[in-house]
């Protein structure tokens, strides 16, 4: 019997307006079978800035990238 494995990405926002992706791996019946990790991207409107953290499944902080942001007038 073949089994058939996938990743899937569920996205919520946070109370804070911070957007959370969130990566689990799931198998023929969509069930979770393994937590793969997240990501989390907030804006800060005090530095102009958008933060984007990305977390492993066990919640270590892998990597961080800031990005100034100006929007169009």
């Amino acid at each position: 019997m073949e089994t058939y494995e996938k990743i899937v990405m569920n996205t919520e926002e946070l109370d804070d307006g911070s957007a959370v992706i969130n990566f689990d791996i799931t198998d023929d019946y969509n069930i979770p079978t393994q937590q793969g990790g997240y990501v989390i991207a907030r804006k800060d409107e005090d530095d102009g800035c958008f933060y984007v953290t990305v977390f492993n499944a066990d919640g270590d902080v892998l990597s961080e990238t800031v990005v100034p942001f100006k929007f169009k007038e």
